[in-house]
C-alpha cells in the first residue's frame, strides 16, 4: 500500500492534477493506472479542503 504526501498549495496540487489525469488517460498498465487514481483522489480531497 503506498501512503501519498499530498502538499498544501493549491497550485502545485491543481498541476500535479492536470499532470495526473493526463497519466490516466495515457496508462496502460492496469497497475500503473489504480495508482495514478488513488494519488488523484487523494489531491481531489486536498484541493476540496482548501477551498
Amino acid at each position: 500500500m503506498l501512503i501519498y504526501q499530498v502538499p498544501s498549495e493549491r497550485d502545485i496540487l491543481q498541476r500535479q492534477k492536470e499532470a495526473l489525469e493526463w497519466q490516466i488517460a495515457h496508462d496502460i498498465n492496469e497497475k500503473d493506472r489504480s495508482i495514478h487514481l488513488d494519488a488523484l483522489r487523494e489531491i481531489n480531497k486536498a484541493l476540496q479542503s482548501n477551498t
